[in-house]
């Protein structure tokens, strides 16, 4: 019933270094910081790493929760055009030189609005282009367990082994979006700094939905409603696409469906 830590409950954080295993990344509950969902770790970041005209990379289109961030704190968004298999790297690099920017933001598995899974050719460039030029990537992978079809690729940070991948996920979109828990995974040096930002913030997040969270992953309850979550996401998705192909079919065939007529 009382405060916790900035940086969030030990246990939580400790079942969070578990569930990072699932997407290939090796963190101690030390190289975590609990967040008010996704959108507090990209606030956080932004503050943390950027300055007001500062440039930071974003895919295009991208996630318009992180825009607002930026254009909150006077930071200049600079869109970087994708293909089939995620960010073109001729352009991705060419935006590296010109704008020398704070970061780089990315959602590799599972992209907001586009729903592409970058690949993993591109992922191994990207993350070699972040090398070469020492640029800090932030991955948004609140999406990585929404696979449909098959599994879903590995973290982006789970090919980083110079800490250049700043972490960020969240129970949003696998839980509920009411919960507002996310986590950043990073160096403890990184971690340390962004419990100090939000100390100044809010002080910590609610350490009662914390340790409940904590106790209903551990028990099991979250992956059972991951198995049970899933396969109803995918018959909604047949049957958005099997609707989509009809309405097509209709007005190909010169019959707009009525409803269609009366939404336009």
């Amino acid at each position: 019933m009382g405060y916790t830590t900035a940086q969030g409950d030990l246990q939580l954080r400790s079942v969070l270094a578990e569930l990072m295993r699932e997407r290939g990344v090796s963190a101690a509950p030390d190289e975590i910081i609990v967040t008010a969902g996704v959108t507090n770790g990209m606030a956080l970041a932004t503050a943390l790493f950027a300055r007001p005209g500062d440039a930071v990379l974003v895919e295009q289109p991208t996630y318009l929760g992180l825009l607002n961030i930026l254009a909150v704190q006077g930071v200049r968004p600079v869109g970087v055009a994708m293909d089939d298999e995620g960010l073109q790297l001729d352009a991705l690099e060419a935006a590296i030189i010109a704008e020398r920017p704070a970061f780089l933001y990315t959602i590799p598995t599972y992209q907001n609005p586009s729903g592409l899974c970058m690949s993993a050719a591109r992922r191994e460039a990207v993350l070699e282009l972040a090398r070469r030029h020492k640029l800090l990537i932030v991955e948004d992978d609140v999406y990585g367990r929404l696979n449909l079809e098959g599994s879903a690729p590995l973290a982006l940070k789970a090919q980083d082994r110079e800490g250049l991948v700043l972490y960020l996920s969240s129970f949003s979109k696998s839980l509920m979006p009411g919960l507002r828990i996310g986590y950043a995974v990073a160096a403890p040096a990184i971690i340390e700094r962004l419990a100090l930002l939000r100390q100044a913030q809010d002080i910590c997040s609610p350490l009662l939905t914390q340790r409940a969270l904590a106790l209903f992953i551990e028990q099991g309850w979250w992956h059972a409603h991951l198995r049970r979550m899933l396969p109803r996401y995918r018959e909604r998705r047949d049957a958005l696409l099997q609707a989509s192909i009809a309405s097509c079919q209709q007005q190909s065939a010169g019959r707009v469906p009525s409803a269609v007529l009366a939404a336009g």
